[in-house]
């Protein structure tokens, strides 16, 4: 169903408009929830064990209140800061001790598809499994959450997400802020009720519009200050809400400087004084305190604008409410430092050399929940199937005019193209990306390559409601795709295809026996039987072999076999 219920955002230059640094939006004339600011910020120190342990737990969130439940990684909530360099190795194994499965998504993070926290690889009650993978990925900031199926939006609500920082030469090499001038921030807003107890209880207009609250917690404190000297700072943004947009500004005004996107550094800073800061995005940006006078303070805060309603009717705390986050109290002679005018260097990706173009529609069912390409998220469908080390161009239609929705590609970082057909991309947007927020009734064109791992990923709305609901397709990485096998034979078939723990075999029959081989690309044997003479189907169990994709072989014919679960 097509939706028509209100117009946003009418043509490119709206959407250009709510983009730029120094456009101004329609007041909503409405007023934080929560104003006071009392609690010192939470700086979570690096984590140096190698396990976690997920489990309920009562937590104190809100001082003086009574504890309130919440899930946490082994005791922390949020779930703690991972540090780590370029070219090691992660290795974390993960016991869970809750009720419910439960998979860590490494967001952002080019990796394994089995270490990627896939709804399919989740963790059972009792269970535990170890990530384990190479860090392949730029200096920068990520973080890791929840992705169990169905469940993500409340698990996340509730604590487990963490942070995640990676170093590597070149940032190291830079003269930025580091140490007590290098903060990073987890920001989500949360709702409580009269008992100050973490309140996840989403009406059916929730769900539709995502679930959001009147409190922001900065790395799990709420109403929080930080003290800060006369000097330059690194505050690293990432935005761990549900479904919370915030339009990150100074209540003065005062500019600062970008510096990294989801991907890692910028080519140059880029200088502002008000950024959009989606479900999912992470932003690094500068700011000088060396102006102010001891003694003062200046707030951060999420400016209001206008955001689309749901056929008119918005939730308890909408989007694009003005919100407090963070207040900082200078105090101090700080480090003083110069702003490098050259970051790093990032080679666009010319999109003449995309193989192809996918689109994909996002849309509301008549069942009132969001899809993409008019389908709901199965675990067990393949919906698209990607040559490895291909370049393609992705695009995005949200046919709907009242919904925003952060869009976020598993396993890979791209390039934004453009935005409705214009290639003029703001400056902050043009480095390495893994998550974009695409407006109402807008196009966006991605370019991309998987040339480091094949396997089974995601793509998915970052709005978590969205997410639970179904707006989430999977997608195969595959070596095998225009690879010729020697002998391959379409009289050869296999159904389902994709399968999950088995499938069934159907061919001619011979007079002799015959052997059966499941290959990869590289003629690795995953499995083997033989088949007696005369046969012409055979049941094969696939549940012990790793999803991806695989050759068929029966003598000298092959057919090409998907698994993914």
């Amino acid at each position: 169903m097509k939706s028509s219920r209100r117009t946003f955002l009418k043509n490119t230059a709206a959407v250009t408009a709510l983009l730029s640094a120094d456009s101004v939006l329609k007041p909503l004339n409405l007023f934080s929830r929560n104003t006071e600011t009392a609690n010192p910020l939470a700086i979570p120190s690096p984590f140096s064990g190698n396990s976690f342990t997920i489990e309920k737990k009562m937590n104190a969130v809100w001082p003086g209140a009574p504890l309130t439940e919440t899930f946490s990684l082994t005791g922390n909530y949020p779930g703690p800061l991972l540090k780590i360099k370029k070219g090691e190795m992660l290795s974390i194994n993960v016991k869970n001790t809750i009720a419910d499965e439960v998979t860590i998504h490494w967001h952002g993070m080019e990796l394994p598809s089995k270490m990627d926290g896939h709804p399919m690889d989740a963790i059972a009650p009792g269970g535990n499994f170890t990530y384990e993978y190479p860090i392949v990925n730029r200096a920068g900031t990520y973080f890791f959450h929840s992705h169990t199926h169905g469940k993500t939006a409340e698990q996340v609500f509730k604590g487990l997400a963490g942070m995640m920082i990676i170093e590597d030469d070149e940032e190291q090499a830079l003269d930025l802020p580091r140490g007590e001038y290098d903060i990073p921030l987890l920001l989500q807003d949360l709702r409580f009720d009269a008992n100050k107890q973490i309140d996840y209880n989403p009406t059916s207009l929730d769900r539709m519009v995502g679930y959001m609250g009147d409190t922001v917690m900065v790395n799990g404190t709420p109403n929080a200050f930080a003290n800060v000297k006369r000097g330059l700072y690194r505050l690293r943004l990432i935005n761990a809400s549900n479904s919370r947009v915030y339009r990150i500004s100074f209540k003065d005004k005062r500019k600062f400087h970008i510096i990294a996107s989801d991907g890692g550094l910028l080519t140059k800073p880029v200088e502002t004084d008000v950024l959009m800061l989606a479900t999912a995005e992470r932003y690094e940006i500068l700011v000088d305190f060396s102006a102010y006078a001891d003694g003062s303070s200046v707030m951060l805060r999420s400016e209001e604008f206008e955001a689309p309603t749901h056929m008119g009717m918005d939730p308890d705390f909408p989007q694009g409410m003005p919100m407090d986050i963070l207040r900082f109290d200078i105090n101090g002679e700080g480090v003083l430092k110069s702003i490098p005018q050259t970051l790093s260097q990032i080679e666009r990706i010319d999109p003449q050399t995309a193989k192809r173009v996918r689109t994909f529609e996002l849309d509301m069912a008549t069942s009132m929940v969001h899809t993409i390409n008019g389908v709901l998220y199965d675990m067990h469908r393949i919906d698209e199937t990607v040559p490895f080390g291909e370049t393609e161009i992705w695009e995005f239609k949200n046919t709907e005019d009242d919904m925003l929705h952060p869009m976020h590609i598993h396993g890979v970082q791209f390039q934004i193209v453009s935005r409705n057909g214009n290639a003029e991309i703001p400056a902050h947007e043009q480095g390495w990306k893994d998550t974009f927020l695409l407006y109402p009734s807008e196009t966006v064109r991605v370019i991309l390559k998987f040339d480091k791992y094949d396997g089974t990923y995601l793509m998915h709305c970052h709005n978590l409601e969205h997410e639970d609901d179904g707006m989430m397709i999977n997608f195969t990485v595959d070596k095998t795709a225009g690879v010729d096998h020697p002998h391959f034979k379409e009289n050869i078939s296999v159904h389902p295809n994709p399968c999950d723990q088995y499938a069934m075999l159907e061919f001619p029959a011979a007079h002799e026996e015959r052997e059966l081989r499941i290959t990869n690309s590289t003629g690795q044997i995953f499995f083997k039987k033989n088949i007696p003479a005369g046969s012409k189907s055979i049941q094969i169990l696939v549940w012990q072999i790793a999803s991806g994709p695989y050759f068929c072989t029966i003598g000298r014919e092959s057919t090409k076999l998907i698994i993914a679960r």
